[in-house]
């Protein structure tokens, strides 16, 4: 695998050369467009960069270091990359030169514990013919420049190399997200993880964690256990205290933040499974908790009409935020349906009761929000949000952060996302854009390319409004993505939003030639471990004959076990047989 990802000098008429890496034309009438880079450029592109054609060569007694003793951060960092890099092609023996030291430098060598929304990811990087320099001034610069170092080695004839560079790069947004859906399929911990890995490869740096959801509640809460024992889909099928734990840790070390989404009061059938006092019941033919499919099944909404609903709020979004160190929260609030509130003569009278009108159904929408945004609030947390109650015409403080998802195309919206992004923006609050980054909508073809192409300022907002505007997130809804499918689907098109987000606009308008980049990028997620689907036809090194082999050694082992299994089988026909044998002797006698 050490020449899987080396880009060729040559570009040919029907495809493009890379040493044990080729993409290649749809059909051979339409030859690939775009100017090619060498191997080495990265991933997402930096802001300034400037290389030299002398070639370095890496020697085996790499070392990195840094100016700030017992930064765990730092520390783990160069053990991990040293693994990386040391897998590219063969070392020189140390008499032969070549770089053997990574010096990193942070500011006032500071080491700051959690990665947060204005942590300064920036970083000066500098190959030098026998050393190689990492300035930044926060431990998590010095994280996106040991990856940006990783990407400039690359194999030639068998050797590992890494020409003479200097990089000055910087994130274009602060807020570079990928949210992930573990409650309409449950998703484990050797993915979740392999995709923080491949998130952190990508210059990702929000891990939205939409944990629970109508389907299930796999988080053990310590507070109110019965949530997750009757909601989740099964006692495995969870999330324990020890396991969020562990993805809080295992992200952090790699510069991720992590926010977690508890949605509310929509998408909730799973919360009422354990505390079923938390729900509107539905109505239908006078009878409560009585579903009327197609409008609204037995229980949906949270019930605002009781005070008891808000105090439990208040006590499971307090452990939430103890548990989740984070200042950002994501408290939903999309699509709280009002078919079920309709149904229930309940929730009827408590309108009449508020002044709210027979048709007032936003206003309820409003007062559960309200109230509920009010009690979280509390907890110190910076609020996020998806956009549904503004566009229903509920006011919320300018502090709460509304991710826009809504789109005229594909999701029903009557606005394009542009417009809502201009509004929200013109009325003072901060913004998160995915509308246009949604994962879980797939196509034929290269639909990569459209989530490179829409860019969170494509909207005619002042200067001011562009600096609410805090980033992206990538969305991937889990209806029909589970552990088998969630890498290949998810990776590389989320790289495509993570250049989008971290690059400079003005050196990421040529998506023919970043398709190039991306095939390589997608070789490299590989390389490391990540099923990444292809871009474009052609081949990836010796990924496919790897893969033969693991699928070869699997049949094998299930031939075994059929071949055990038949031996079973057999035995226990023959002892069937001579049991009956047996028993006619018996008989007959």
């Amino acid at each position: 695998m050490a020449a899987v990802c080396r880009v060729a000098l040559v570009v040919a008429a029907l495809g493009v050369q890379y040493s044990g890496q080729e993409i290649m034309f749809i059909a051979d009438r339409l030859p690939l467009q775009g100017n090619k880079d060498h191997a080495d450029v990265p991933w997402p592109l930096p802001a300034r960069w400037r290389s030299n054609t002398s070639f370095p060569l890496l020697h085996e007694t790499l070392s990195i270091t840094s100016n700030v003793p017992g930064c765990d951060v730092i520390d783990n960092a160069a053990k991990r990359y040293r693994g990386i890099v040391g897998s590219l092609g063969k070392a020189a023996e140390p008499q032969q030169g070549g770089i053997g030291h990574v010096m990193i430098f942070v500011e006032n060598a500071t080491c700051e514990k959690f990665p947060h929304l204005k942590m300064d990811e920036s970083y000066e990087l500098t190959v030098f013919p026998s050393n190689v320099t990492i300035n930044s001034r926060s431990a998590w610069g010095a994280l996106r420049g040991l990856e940006t170092f990783s990407q400039l080695v690359y194999e030639k004839g068998g050797m590992a190399y890494v020409k003479e560079w200097n990089i000055e790069d910087s994130p274009r947004f602060a807020h570079r997200g990928f949210m992930m859906d573990t409650a309409r399929h449950f998703l484990p911990l050797k993915i979740i993880k392999l995709h923080l890995e491949a998130m952190a490869w990508s210059k990702l740096n929000v891990f939205h964690w939409h944990i629970v959801d109508a389907q299930s509640f796999p988080f053990v809460s310590r507070r109110f256990p019965e949530l997750s024992d009757k909601g989740a889909f099964s006692p495995r099928h969870v999330y324990t205290p020890q396991d969020v734990a562990e993805v809080i840790e295992f992200a952090r070390l790699r510069g991720i933040r992590v926010i977690p989404e508890f949605d509310t009061p929509g998408h909730a059938h799973s919360w009422g499974k354990g505390r079923p006092e938390l729900l509107t019941p539905c109505w239908k033919d006078g009878r409560p908790g009585t579903a009327d499919y197609g409008n609204h099944s037995e229980y949906e909404n949270f019930d605002p009409t009781k005070e008891t609903t808000f105090e439990f709020l208040g006590e499971f979004m307090a452990e939430v935020a103890d548990v989740f160190p984070d200042q950002f929260l994501h408290v939903g609030m999309d699509e709280a349906h009002y078919m079920c509130w309709q149904s229930s003569p309940n929730i009827t009278e408590f309108m009449i009761q508020k002044d709210f009108g027979p048709e007032g159904y936003s206003l309820l929408e409003g007062y559960y929000v309200s109230r509920a945004i009010d009690i979280i609030s509390k907890t110190g947390k910076t609020l996020m949000l998806w956009q549904d109650p503004l566009d229903n015409g509920v006011v919320v403080n300018v502090s709460n952060i509304i991710q826009v998802w809504k789109d005229k195309d594909g999701r029903t919206a009557a606005t394009h996302w542009e417009e809502y992004a201009n509004n929200l923006t013109a009325r003072g609050h901060n913004v998160v854009v995915s509308s246009c980054y949604y994962l879980n909508y797939i196509s034929y073809g290269q639909d990569w390319r459209t989530y490179y192409r829409c860019d969170p300022h494509n909207f005619n907002g002042t200067q001011e409004q562009n600096n609410r505007i805090l980033g992206g997130e990538a969305c991937m809804w889990a209806e029909y993505v589970d552990g088998t499918n969630f890498l290949q689907r998810a990776w590389p098109r989320a790289a495509a939003v993570a250049e989008r987000l971290w690059s400079p606009r003005d050196v990421t308008s040529d998506v023919d030639t970043a398709a190039f980049r991306l095939d390589v990028h997608r070789c490299r997620l590989l390389r490391r471990g990540v099923p990444a689907q292809p871009i474009l036809p052609g081949f990836c090194g010796d990924y496919d004959f790897g893969l033969q082999s693991e699928i070869t050694a699997k049949t094998t082992t299930s031939s075994s076990d059929n071949n055990n299994m038949a031996s079973v089988n057999f035995f226990s026909q023959s002892q069937a047989v001579i049991l009956i044998v047996l028993y006619t002797l018996w008989y007959i006698s």
